[in-house]
């Protein structure tokens, strides 16, 4: 199966590498606007999805991150507009040399050629994925979540017709549109059409591709998401980005999960985090240090006790993504990122014993490395973010 979309990949790759930037950037509007034209199609899919999802148990944070609405699937439409306006990578030159002998080195951007991405139950990652692809020259195939199924069937069909319309070869996105596992494995072990395997999920799936890929892997680290408040920081403007980074949809892997708050000011910050936080509906975790902070001067609102977001959604505050960590540091440490090593138990959350787990038969193969991001390259920011990708400790289908 998938060395048939192997080959439409690499064989439209090819024609990709040679389009315009004035191609592109035409295609992925005349993409945007099919995305608006269709979405009765995909939002009737992505209720599907939600439906299923319910039936199945999910939880609502779970549930939040897979639907669309008119305004989600607008977002998405604008989003490919943003990816437009960006420089094309293709062709930059951004080192160069010339040697004593008169040799002229220099270091130039070139599409990679065939990106394999499998992601988790995020819909809106799928049409993320293929505009930045797009963009920079590279034919893709997807794997996306399976709770997701029926919307990246909608979307895939949107997309690819819009790329028929369009300077573009049809098949330079292509798509895995089967739930089945063993497929990922597939998609690891197809050397002679992919050059590149991106996986965006959990601890679990990252291993499991650095593992089992004969293919390059890019991954990134695994972490939560941590925002340190220095004693210099102006603090009215810290707890508006703080009430931004944890509310405004906190079901996404890279809402904020932590606070840190250097000592000197701890006494009278950490109170107004939970003033300026609880009406909204977070509940907090403190390590002791930042626990006796806060334990003389004030108690968490009753209001936090609430059991729907402000969207109207139901949601548990026993859930992750409506809990916030704290801690007082000394100072931020200079060369390592920052970890709750001294955290109380409620630090850290209960693993789920139901999330899956990769087992696979020993292979006399040896895998391919897994790669870091290239952080020193200005498009490689603009991929999307392992970083932001991996935060979400959940499990991924």
């Amino acid at each position: 199966m998938l060395n048939d979309l192997g080959k439409r990949a690499r064989l439209a790759s090819r024609g990709l590498a040679r389009l315009t930037t004035t191609q592109k950037n035409a295609a992925l509007h005349h993409l945007a606007d099919a995305l608006i034209a269709d979405q009765k199609a995909i939002l009737t899919a992505n209720l599907s999805d939600i439906e299923s999802a319910k039936a199945a148990g999910l939880s609502t944070a779970m549930i939040d991150r897979l639907m669309l609405n008119e305004a989600r699937l607008a977002d998405i439409a604008h989003n490919v507009r943003l990816v437009a306006d960006l420089p094309d990578p293709v062709g930059e030159i951004f080192e160069e040399s010339t040697q004593p002998n008169g040799l002229h080195i220099r270091k130039q951007r070139v599409p990679l050629g065939v990106i394999g991405v499998i992601y988790e139950a995020r819909p809106n990652v799928t049409v993320d994925v293929a505009s930045i692809a797009l963009k920079s020259g590279n034919a893709v195939i997807l794997r996306g979540g399976s709770e997701t199924l029926n919307s990246n069937r909608a979307m895939i069909a949107t997309l690819q017709k819009s790329l028929a319309e369009s300077d573009v070869p049809a098949d330079a996105i292509q798509f895995i549109d089967s739930p089945d596992r063993a497929l990922v494995l597939e998609l690891l072990h197809l050397k002679d059409y992919v050059d590149m395997i991106i996986p965006r999920g959990g601890a679990g799936l990252h291993k499991f591709c650095s593992e089992n890929s004969h293919i390059p892997v890019i991954t990134g680290g695994i972490g939560i998401c941590h925002l340190f408040v220095d004693d210099t920081a102006d603090q009215d403007a810290a707890l508006k980005i703080i009430h931004n980074a944890k509310t405004q949809r906190p079901s996404v892997c890279n809402a904020l999960d932590t606070i840190l708050v250097h000592q000197s000011i701890a006494k009278e910050f950490l109170p107004k985090v939970v003033e300026h936080l609880a009406p909204s509906g977070v509940t907090f975790r403190a390590e002791p240090k930042a626990a006796s902070t806060l334990q003389p001067s004030i108690r968490v609102s009753p209001q936090a006790k609430r059991t729907s977001t402000p969207n109207g959604s139901r949601s548990s505050l026993a859930s992750k993504s409506w809990i916030i960590s704290m801690k007082r540091l000394t100072t931020l440490p200079p060369t390592a990122p920052p970890t709750l090593t001294e955290s109380s138990p409620a630090l850290t959350p209960t693993p789920n014993a139901s999330s899956p787990k990769w087992t696979l038969p020993q292979s006399t193969s040896t895998p391919a490395p897994a790669l870091p991001m290239a952080r020193n390259s200005a498009w490689a920011r603009k991929l999307p973010s392992p970083r932001n990708a991996c935060t979400h400790a959940g499990p991924w289908h």
